[in-house]
């Protein structure tokens, strides 16, 4: 446990991170199985989860292909679960947006959408009864099956946020914060919290540069909510360190196209938009085997090209040996 300290939470020269220090909770995060009720093959039902997705008319590729691979499943079976919140209304993808965040599609707007969808599943009574709440991105891949049986393994009554923790892994200046992207998983007590500050107006939503994940852990501090460290909510698609990815890609063959893709992977894993060529790399690197256990291990990865997420739920219906549609109609048998 790390003691809340002003200097880890302030910002940078880019980065406009919360300077509160508060005095209420004496640590920023918890070991994941000191929270676990028990371990088995308990199944949650689907209808317990209600999910919040943030995207963008600029980035409508990237929930084409969560709809085609994960989300579109679970829509289908759960459709009044699912929040999408952008910059605009699509009844056609989903979308959802309100006149704060209407033709705002910069970063900083997006630091705010999570927060409205949280707010506008609170004042929906049927959302509010969720015994969780999932905030994702548009490329964030969700191992729905995994979900399901890995949150049965805690308590949605008592209050914590389960998300994958960051220790200043970037720059020595860098924060403590929460990986945003890799999924944070409110429980149902937390979730109530959060929502009645949100709607209150007590918590705000997130302003200029302040990341949506540094904002909701200094809410978290504020409201005395654990932290809960999940390593299982992968942070990152493709492997920390780079060199890794570049042997496997000039082990794939020795034509110009490998050698190409190659020199696209520093600019993938520093979180520049994804392209084709990036597209094509990752799913070449997941087919090979070599990173495919660690992915369909995880309950959520990051920037996750299109072609992966595709490829990634393919995977998953090969080892459940049907369609993730028809595994969560059938999980409506196992105890909802």
């Amino acid at each position: 446990p790390i003691p809340l300290n002003k200097t880890l939470l302030s910002g940078g020269r880019r980065w406009a991170m919360p300077k509160w220090e508060g005095g209420g909770a004496a640590q920023l995060w918890q070991p994941e199985w000191s929270y676990r009720i028990h371990e088995g093959l308990s199944l949650l039902c689907p209808t317990d989860v209600t999910i919040v997705m943030m995207t963008s008319s600029l980035t409508s590729y990237r929930l084409t292909a969560a709809q085609q691979s994960w989300l579109g499943p679970f829509r289908t079976v759960v459709s009044w679960r699912v929040i999408v919140i952008s910059d605009r209304t699509n009844r056609r993808t989903g979308e959802m947006t309100t006149p704060q965040l209407r033709n705002h599609s910069t970063y900083e707007d997006a630091q705010k959408r999570h927060f409205v969808g949280l707010r506008l599943a609170y004042r929906d009574e049927a959302l509010r009864n969720s015994a969780w709440v999932i905030l994702v991105d548009d490329d964030t891949w969700v191992n729905v099956p995994f979900l399901l049986r890995y949150l049965a393994d805690f308590d949605s009554d008592r209050p914590l946020i389960i998300a994958h923790f960051l220790q200043r892994v970037w720059l020595p200046w860098y924060p403590n914060v929460l990986s945003g992207g890799a999924g944070m998983i409110l429980s149902s007590a937390a979730f109530l919290r959060i929502g009645r500050a949100l709607d209150s107006g007590e918590m705000p939503v997130p302003h200029g540069l302040t990341h949506n994940d540094a904002h909701l852990l200094e809410w978290a501090q504020r409201l005395e909510l654990p932290i809960v460290h999940a390593q299982l909510l992968g942070d990152n698609a493709l492997p920390a360190d780079a060199r890794i990815l570049d042997k496997v890609l000039r082990n794939l063959s020795t034509d110009t196209e490998s050698s190409a893709l190659t020199l696209n992977i520093s600019s993938y894993a520093d979180s520049r938009p994804v392209d084709s060529e990036h597209d094509i790399a990752s799913a070449k690197v997941l087919g090979t085997g070599r990173i495919d256990p660690q992915a369909l291990s995880m309950v959520t990865l990051h920037r996750v090209p299109g072609t992966a997420m595709r490829y990634l739920q393919y995977r998953i219906e090969e080892i459940l040996g049907m369609t993730v549609e028809a595994f969560i109609r059938q999980s409506y048998g196992l105890g909802c």
